[in-house]
């Protein structure tokens, strides 16, 4: 949940003229009427929104809000890079907020974006061509360690996943998925998987590609009915001579007591790789 009497803070620089504090409070205030409304929206009702100066779409107020919060106010994916053109793969693009951002940070950036639900992938499109992104190449695919067909729950917002035992559904489809290997064979500046709980499988397959890689994140998913394989996590991307850094997502404020949450999983991690 976004604490939305904190939002000023994280909007507006300490120093700056008053002219300019003046012209960042109105932002902020319209910033925070729009998170508002937004969030007040019924789950998974499709809205739209001109809060990044283009009509954005989204499948569920909450989620965007939260995405927004993180890509474009807190700034999770910031990097610095040394050529102009660096090498961007997006995997768990969902709406393409992610995209949006690599691209204007670095309109001269070759992304490319993968998002395997057909409906966020749309909406995706979408955005992307409202927003006037010319430079993201987009698949309408899951990144996994081969080229076939998989099953897939969708929630329509952030929660798609693949599954390996489909419960039959009108929430269950079939999508493509490709093998991320074929990607990983030039430098790579960014890598960002968030692609709820496949991470560990698509990483150990790609292990040996790591070293193409300068920056990874990856959104690590440990869900009550599977094993908890972080350490094996950690163990590839320090293998792969990645230094880490681990924010958790949500954590409970009293882990004893139950760590269940409404996704089913015990535990998420923000998951961030850098070289020395």
């Amino acid at each position: 949940m976004i604490d939305l009497r904190r939002l000023k803070k994280q909007l507006v620089p300490t120093f700056v003229s008053n002219a300019k504090r003046q012209l960042l409070d109105s932002n902020c205030r319209r910033t925070k009427r729009e998170f508002s409304r937004i969030h007040a929206l019924p789950r998974f009702e499709e809205g739209c929104t001109d809060l990044l100066g283009t009509e954005i779409v989204f499948t569920d107020g909450p989620s965007f809000v939260s995405m927004y919060y993180e890509i474009f106010v807190q700034k999770h994916y910031e990097f610095r890079v040394c050529r102009k053109d660096p090498r961007i793969i997006d995997a768990g693009a969902n709406i393409g907020l992610s995209a949006i951002y690599f691209s204007r940070c670095y309109p001269d950036g070759r992304i490319t974006a993968f998002e395997p639900d057909p409906y966020l992938f749309g909406v995706l499109q979408r955005n992307l061509n409202s927003a006037n992104v010319q430079n993201v190449e987009s698949h309408c695919e899951a990144v996994w360690t081969e080229n076939c067909e998989l099953s897939f729950d969708t929630d329509r917002a952030l929660s798609g996943r693949l599954v390996s035992r489909p419960v039959e559904s009108d929430k269950n489809i079939r999508v493509e998925a490709v093998d991320m290997r074929r990607y990983l064979t030039e430098p790579i500046d960014l890598m960002k998987f968030d692609i709820e709980g496949a991470e560990l499988d698509v990483l150990e397959h790609c292990s040996d590609k790591l070293d193409s890689v300068d920056k990874l994140f990856v959104e690590y998913h440990s869900f009550i009915d599977k094993p908890q394989r972080v350490g094996d996590l950690f163990s590839i991307l320090q293998d792969a001579g990645f230094r880490l850094q681990v924010k958790s997502i949500h954590p409970p404020k009293q882990p004893f007591m139950g760590l269940k949450n409404a996704g089913g999983m015990d535990m998420q991690l923000n998951i961030y790789g850098f070289r020395d």
